[in-house]
């Protein structure tokens, strides 16, 4: 079998030896720079923009928002971003002014200081407290972005019940992408169809097409959208790099040349939507026996000025406030505020390390307070099968929760180190400490999504007899052009080497959603697997009637049909017979949930996802008490995420999640201003490199899921989740005190730990 085996990725070769083609790497003839001209300011109106008289603006291109053809409006879940400024407001600093044109980057810095743009300061929303304040409404009447409410068993009795009671606040802050390669977009405009193919760094080539559409007013037809080897992605270009598409469209259309735009990093970090900032508080009860009776969890995020995906990501937060635990009477309440900030968006875990990192940091002091280890506390209230969710819904399959926690137990003696670490002596400059975290992570869209979606994939196979994969999902790094050729190859039973994904080009692959969600291998694994068996009996029914067989005689095996036991064409013969038939080989099916799935998306009630990995990770760290340093010595991670189609790719996506995650727990760190963020760049904004990795250990668990291709989950978010409690509880227990915020810098375990503020 080809399913299980760790072969090389196939896009490894051209990104190690320089062969892929980035798209700064692409150059087009007579192609122009293009620049976004953006605000200053946190919440203004333009009163007007001024061109120098004196300056020779003969082969600049200029346009503003008063030019858009189409609707001004991006559309994300509120159709509230512009592409540029409607009614003349700016609302964050970095947002879109007007678009400029040259021939070459410094002509267009030459024009851009030619230009000056006079703006009305306005008071600006800058915290979600001043947002719920509603200080200045930048967003309807109240500035929620959107809100959500879970309700399961009586809340109240819940309480009541209880024989202890803990309240906790947790709060995170934003995080950046960090994508190796930012934002880049080039529009060429294409006489032959009137209309405009964009190449591009992206994530969601049908998102993009979508939008030019609205812009534009075009039909689809028109619009043709091109992912380029792209260096990175992990939510951030979702949905962003659809304005960019924008920008560059307009400016390429009204120009008649070509137009690239290539973020610089300070204009990515400062302009790009970034991780949502958030408030939990988490109130728990528990009866004599250290049973969960009751959980009442209220969320707050940070929306920034835009919504973006923020409704969608809230949702996500929502569905994991209670965290991986069974509990009879659940609140959950969420709501997200509008403030003049950067708008929040994707990213890697999509709301539920927010809520993941809060309820798992809580659990542990409810362990404490219950004078139980946080291992034990926590398998006594862990999710089962047989066990209702927070959303109501029966947990049927693949709960693999229980066999993650024992790994990482055993693996790390986590009762031992707990113990002997608490008994630290007092007066040491380093103690250690270790955590422990568990949770779980819905692949696929939330509640309707995929219904809604009906993603779509096909095989093909040319004349070569190459088998080619049809489906827009992008390559960012996950290694889907590995994973789906294993799944596709293993069902035709022919050799992966022969199974290729065609180039994601909105002209040559059907739309199968957009690559997020962790949904790959999950959902569009299943379509292709699909699709690959309805191949294979094509070809049985064509070599039936080309050989005058009875179709039920036919036996497929080892890549070879067999009439009576007797091979009478392989594969690719039987292939090529087909298409000498003068019929096609192309083949093409729809996603389904699996029949019994429903979901309430008014009262949130019901089967929130098909199917769900799960997670559980240790960390041990150590403090040094004088310098307020914090180490990470080892992590041991251990996921269940169905059936591991690539095992060295999972653990690959592992790593990659636990290394975001530590930074997101220790050092990512944003400081804003005057609603302006200060550290910009890589040097500033400060995260992991490989100095910081600790010993890291993986563990694969496989706990099959009967609806996903040869058993298999998603894996690509929850990596990230996980880490970052984990990491907190341990330093709580190293420092023996509360820091209920991540990151948690030297500068804050110094404050908790001696009082005062550090300058």
């Amino acid at each position: 079998m080809i399913v299980g085996k760790s072969i090389p990725r196939k896009d490894a070769e051209d990104k190690v030896t320089g062969k892929a083609l980035y798209i700064d790497d692409i150059k087009f003839p007579g192609e122009l720079a293009g620049k976004v001209i953006r605000s200053p300011h946190p919440c203004a109106r333009i009163k007007a923009i001024v061109k120098d008289p004196a300056f020779d603006w003969s082969d600049i291109v200029t346009f503003t928002a008063e030019e858009i053809p189409g609707e001004n409006v991006f559309n994300n879940f509120n159709m509230d971003v512009p592409f540029l400024p409607r009614n003349g407001m700016v609302n964050y600093v970095g947002e879109p002014v007007m678009l400029l044109a040259a021939p070459g980057r410094s002509r267009l810095e030459e024009a851009s200081s030619h230009l000056a743009i006079e703006y009305e300061v306005i008071d600006p929303v800058l915290t979600i407290e001043e947002g719920l304040d509603k200080k200045n409404l930048i967003y309807g009447e109240d500035n929620i972005l959107k809100k959500y409410e879970v309700l399961k068993g009586d809340i109240q009795a819940g309480f009541a019940a209880a024989e202890k009671v803990l309240e906790g606040t947790y709060r995170t802050w934003h995080q950046e992408h960090g994508y190796i390669e930012t934002q880049g977009i080039v529009a060429v405009p294409d006489s032959d169809r009137g209309g405009v193919t964009i190449h591009g760094s992206l994530q969601c080539p049908y998102y993009i097409r979508l939008e030019a559409q609205r812009l534009f007013t075009f039909p689809p037809e028109k619009i043709r959208v091109v992912q380029c080897t792209t260096g990175g992605a992990f939510g951030g270009k979702e949905h962003f790099p659809s304005i960019v598409a924008g920008h560059a469209a307009l400016l390429a259309l009204k120009a008649g040349k070509p137009v690239k735009i290539i973020y610089d990093r300070v204009e990515d970090i400062e302009s790009t939507s970034k991780r949502h900032p958030s408030l939990v508080k988490v109130r728990t009860g528990t009866d004599r026996t250290g049973r969960l009776v009751a959980m009442d969890v209220d969320i707050t995020f940070d929306g920034g000025a835009y919504s973006m995906a923020t409704p969608v990501v809230l949702a996500r937060a929502t569905i994991g406030g209670c965290g991986a635990y069974n509990c009879p009477n659940i609140r959950i309440r969420s709501r997200a505020v509008a403030t003049n900030k950067v708008p929040t968006s994707a990213f890697r875990g999509f709301g539920a390390p927010q809520s993941f990192y809060a309820i798992e940091l809580h659990m542990t002091k409810v362990a404490e307070e219950l004078g139980q280890d946080p291992y034990t506390f926590r398998k006594e209230n862990l999710l089962k099968e047989g066990d209702y969710t927070a959303t109501g819904q029966l947990l049927r399959y693949s709960v693999g929760l229980g066999r993650c926690m024992e790994a990482v137990k055993d693996r790390s003696g986590f009762q031992e180190l707990y113990r002997k670490y608490r008994d630290q002596p007092a007066g040491q400059k380093k103690r250690r400490g270790i955590g422990i975290a568990a949770v779980f992570h819905g692949a696929g869209f939330t509640g309707k999504g995929e219904d809604k979606i009906k993603a779509k994939a096909g095989i093909t196979i040319d004349p070569g007899g190459q088998v080619k994969i049809l489906c827009s999902t992008t390559e960012m790094g996950q290694g889907m052009r590995t994973i789906l050729p294993q799944i596709v190859a293993e069902v035709l039973q022919v050799p992966v080497a022969s199974v290729e994904v065609e180039r994601t080009d909105t002209d040559l692959v059907p739309d199968s959603g957009p690559t997020v969600a962790s949904r790959t291998t999950m959902i569009i694994g299943k379509v292709l697997n699909d699709t690959a068996a309805m191949l294979i009996e094509e070809l049985k029914a064509s070599l039936a009637k080309e050989k005058g067989y009875d179709t039920l005689e036919l036996d497929y095996r080892q890549g070879e049909f067999h009439h009576r036991q007797v091979s009478v064409a392989d594969f690719f013969k039987a292939a090529a017979i087909h298409q000498k038939r003068g019929e096609s080989l192309t083949f093409y099916r729809q996603y389904s949930h699996p029949p019994f799935i429903k979901w309430d998306e008014e009262k949130f009630q019901g089967d929130a996802y098909a199917g769900y990995g799960w997670a559980a990770t240790v960390a041990e760290v150590e403090v040094d008490l004088e310098t307020c340093e914090v180490e990470v010595v080892k992590i041991i991670a251990a996921h269940d995420m169905g059936r591991a189609i690539n095992p060295r790719l999972v653990e690959g996506q592992i790593e990659g999640g636990t290394v975001q995650s530590l930074g997101y727990a220790l050092m990512e760190e944003m400081k804003y201003r005057e609603g302006r963020i200060q550290n910009r760049n890589l040097t500033t904004y400060i995260i992991p490199t490989s100095m910081d990795i600790p010993e890291l250990e993986t563990i694969i668990v496989e706990d099959e899921y009967p609806y996903g291709p040869f058993g298999a989950k998603g894996i690509g978010e929850m990596p990230h989740v996980v880490v970052a409690p984990a990491i907190a509880s341990a330093i709580r227990q190293a420092a023996g005190v509360d820091i209920d915020e991540i990151p948690v810098t030297p500068e804050k375990l110094f404050t908790a730990l001696y009082g005062g503020s550090v300058s």
